[in-house]
């Protein structure tokens, strides 16, 4: 579904730019009010983006398969590229590529990291909120997005935060798809102008909402689903444009972009600063986050020809139908999701 895919595509351009940009900012080269402006306004709603389309089709799923078959799927598509990420930091720290945890032995370093979920959040989560939703399958949707909510807002804040803390922070987004469900297609109804313009206002809302870094949790949920709401108007908004087909290759490519990303960003780092001196915030944010999108999306279009399906999504046991009338079941990153 364009409309899915397009969301997923806007969503993880963005998670690969914000990673690049913490990593110029960290370098000491982009500390400006900009910068952190744009930091809170990003992360308030882009991954509530991809919670919410990972609930989208949850029910439909779970009815067709049973939970038994929905669990082993986000086994193989979830948790499996996770730990294929967790896999691929042992050399890394084997060789000393990169140390900065400040650990000196193997399983401080990676190994109690990857099965805590320090490693890369996103993924462990997403898995344990999308085993929330089995269970929570029989309540009316209201209910559940309400408990969803209750537990948002009650879940205490504990520094360092912990993967529960993220599933008590995300779940909801995951519950308010699975409420919406199949009625996300009535965007499709709203007239060309009216999406823009709802985009720009639920934008707008967004932007007044994070000017505050104060921002508590109590306006996390709502900031998060305006952001989300303000993606899918936007798709709706600019359909059958150049800024559509773009974000629908990359949304499609998500999950390969995802796991890939680090790997390819982090490399251009290397080469630009050997290339180059500036520490100019253009290049070093831009030319990282292009290779970083289209590299690893050139390497997921291509898996089936380069035989590198398996860093994905586990190689045995898929399920001889993944979809539900016309809508796609593993929709989310491979599934964010």
């Amino acid at each position: 579904m364009k409309l899915v895919d397009f969301v997923k595509g806007v969503a993880i351009v963005l998670v690969v730019y914000e990673h690049v940009a913490q990593g110029v900012s960290h370098r000491g080269w982009w500390n400006s009010p900009v910068y952190f402006f744009q930091e809170r306004f990003i992360y308030s709603f882009h991954m509530a983006g991809f919670f919410f389309v990972a609930g989208l089709f949850v029910q439909e799923s779970i009815a067709k398969f049973g939970t038994g078959q929905f669990v082993v799927q986000k086994l193989r598509t979830v948790l499996w590229p996770y730990l294929f990420i967790g896999a691929f930091n042992i050399p890394i720290f084997l060789f000393g590529l990169e140390r900065d945890s400040g650990a000196h032995d193997l399983v401080h370093a990676v190994l109690i990291p990857t099965l805590t979920g320090q490693i890369s959040w996103f993924l462990p989560t997403l898995f344990l909120c999308l085993l929330l939703a089995v269970v929570t399958y029989r309540l009316p949707a209201w209910a559940r997005f309400a408990a969803a909510l209750a537990l948002n807002l009650l879940w205490p804040e504990n520094n360092p935060p912990t993967i529960l803390d993220d599933v008590a922070s995300y779940f909801v987004f995951l519950a308010a798809g699975e409420w919406v469900g199949g009625h996300i297609e009535s965007v499709e109804l709203i007239p060309h102008w009216a999406t823009l313009a709802g985009s720009f206002a639920a934008f707008l809302l967004v932007a007044a909402g994070v000017w505050n870094p104060a921002i508590g949790r109590s306006l996390a949920a709502p900031l998060g689903l305006a952001g989300t709401l303000g993606l899918f108007l936007l798709t709706r908004g600019l359909r059958d444009s150049v800024f559509e087909t773009a974000a629908v290759w990359s949304g499609v490519a998500s999950l390969g972009i995802f796991v890939l990303h680090p790997f390819f960003q982090g490399a251009t780092r290397v080469v630009l600063a050997r290339l180059t001196s500036t520490h100019m915030v253009l290049p070093n944010v831009l030319i990282p986050t292009l290779v970083a999108v289209i590299g690893p999306g050139l390497l997921w279009h291509s898996r089936k020809l380069l035989h590198i399906g398996f860093l994905f999504e586990f190689p045995w046991g898929a399920a001889k139908h993944i979809a539900v009338g016309e809508k796609h079941v593993a929709t989310v990153l491979a599934s964010p999701g």
